[in-house]
Protein backbone atom coordinates (compact mmCIF):
# COMPACT_ATOMS: atom_id res chain seq x y z
CA UNK A 1 0.00 0.00 0.00
CA UNK A 2 2.78 2.46 0.88
CA UNK A 3 4.51 1.65 -2.40
CA UNK A 4 1.43 2.65 -4.38
CA UNK A 5 1.02 5.85 -2.33
CA UNK A 6 4.62 6.77 -3.00
CA UNK A 7 4.15 6.12 -6.70
CA UNK A 8 1.09 8.34 -6.71
CA UNK A 9 2.82 11.24 -4.96
CA UNK A 10 5.86 10.98 -7.24
CA UNK A 11 3.66 10.81 -10.36
CA UNK A 12 1.21 13.56 -9.39
CA UNK A 13 3.31 15.79 -7.16
CA UNK A 14 0.90 18.73 -7.58
CA UNK A 15 -1.46 16.98 -5.17
CA UNK A 16 0.81 18.14 -2.33
CA UNK A 17 -0.21 21.73 -3.11
CA UNK A 18 -3.93 21.07 -2.60
CA UNK A 19 -3.87 21.06 1.23
CA UNK A 20 -1.55 24.07 1.28
CA UNK A 21 -3.80 26.09 -1.04
CA UNK A 22 -6.96 25.07 0.80
CA UNK A 23 -5.31 25.82 4.16
CA UNK A 24 -4.53 29.34 3.00
CA UNK A 25 -8.09 29.69 1.71
CA UNK A 26 -9.53 28.54 5.04
CA UNK A 27 -7.19 30.89 6.92
CA UNK A 28 -8.42 33.78 4.78
CA UNK A 29 -12.01 32.74 5.43
CA UNK A 30 -11.45 32.82 9.19
CA UNK A 31 -9.64 36.16 9.13
CA UNK A 32 -12.46 37.78 7.18
CA UNK A 33 -15.10 36.05 9.30
CA UNK A 34 -13.60 37.08 12.63
CA UNK A 35 -13.41 40.69 11.46
CA UNK A 36 -17.03 40.57 10.33
CA UNK A 37 -18.10 38.91 13.59
CA UNK A 38 -16.36 41.62 15.62
CA UNK A 39 -18.24 44.23 13.61
CA UNK A 40 -21.56 42.45 14.10
CA UNK A 41 -21.17 41.90 17.83
CA UNK A 42 -20.04 45.51 18.17
CA UNK A 43 -23.45 46.61 16.92
CA UNK A 44 -25.20 45.07 19.92
CA UNK A 45 -26.08 47.15 22.98
CA UNK A 46 -24.22 46.18 26.16
CA UNK A 47 -25.17 46.96 29.77
CA UNK A 48 -22.82 47.16 32.76
CA UNK A 49 -23.82 44.86 35.63
CA UNK A 50 -22.71 46.50 38.87
CA UNK A 51 -19.04 46.83 38.03
CA UNK A 52 -17.01 47.93 35.07
CA UNK A 53 -15.72 44.41 34.43
CA UNK A 54 -18.81 42.34 33.65
CA UNK A 55 -21.20 43.35 30.93
CA UNK A 56 -24.18 41.70 29.34
CA UNK A 57 -26.33 42.29 26.30
CA UNK A 58 -29.28 44.61 26.91
CA UNK A 59 -31.63 43.17 24.29
CA UNK A 60 -31.20 39.64 22.96
CA UNK A 61 -33.67 40.32 20.15
CA UNK A 62 -31.22 42.68 18.45
CA UNK A 63 -30.83 41.96 14.73
CA UNK A 64 -27.04 42.22 15.00
CA UNK A 65 -27.01 39.25 17.38
CA UNK A 66 -29.13 37.18 15.02
CA UNK A 67 -26.78 38.02 12.15
CA UNK A 68 -23.79 37.18 14.40
CA UNK A 69 -25.17 33.73 15.27
CA UNK A 70 -26.01 33.06 11.62
CA UNK A 71 -22.53 34.18 10.57
CA UNK A 72 -20.85 31.87 13.11
CA UNK A 73 -22.87 28.92 11.80
CA UNK A 74 -22.22 29.87 8.16
CA UNK A 75 -18.48 30.19 8.78
CA UNK A 76 -18.29 26.79 10.49
CA UNK A 77 -20.33 25.22 7.69
CA UNK A 78 -18.14 26.79 4.99
CA UNK A 79 -15.03 25.62 6.82
CA UNK A 80 -16.35 22.04 6.87
CA UNK A 81 -17.31 22.29 3.20
CA UNK A 82 -13.82 23.44 2.19
CA UNK A 83 -12.25 20.60 4.18
CA UNK A 84 -14.57 18.11 2.49
CA UNK A 85 -13.68 19.53 -0.92
CA UNK A 86 -9.99 19.10 -0.07
CA UNK A 87 -10.51 15.45 0.82
CA UNK A 88 -12.61 14.86 -2.30
CA UNK A 89 -10.04 16.42 -4.64
CA UNK A 90 -7.21 14.33 -3.24
CA UNK A 91 -9.28 11.12 -3.17
CA UNK A 92 -10.58 11.58 -6.70
CA UNK A 93 -7.07 12.35 -8.00
CA UNK A 94 -5.84 9.13 -6.34
CA UNK A 95 -8.67 7.09 -7.80
CA UNK A 96 -8.26 8.49 -11.32
CA UNK A 97 -4.50 7.89 -11.19
CA UNK A 98 -4.87 4.36 -9.81
CA UNK A 99 -7.45 3.19 -12.34
CA UNK A 100 -5.58 4.68 -15.30
CA UNK A 101 -2.48 2.59 -14.60
CA UNK A 102 -1.62 -0.28 -16.94
CA UNK A 103 -1.03 -3.83 -15.80
CA UNK A 104 -3.09 -6.73 -14.54
CA UNK A 105 -3.59 -5.38 -11.00
CA UNK A 106 -3.99 -1.75 -12.02
CA UNK A 107 -0.47 -0.79 -10.92
CA UNK A 108 2.80 -0.97 -12.87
Amino acid sequence: MAKVAGQFVSSVCQVVLVPIFMGLLIFGLWVASVLAMIGLIGGADFAVNGSDIFTSIKDYTNNYLAMFYYYVFATLWTNALLQAITIFVIASACAIWYYNQSGPSGVN
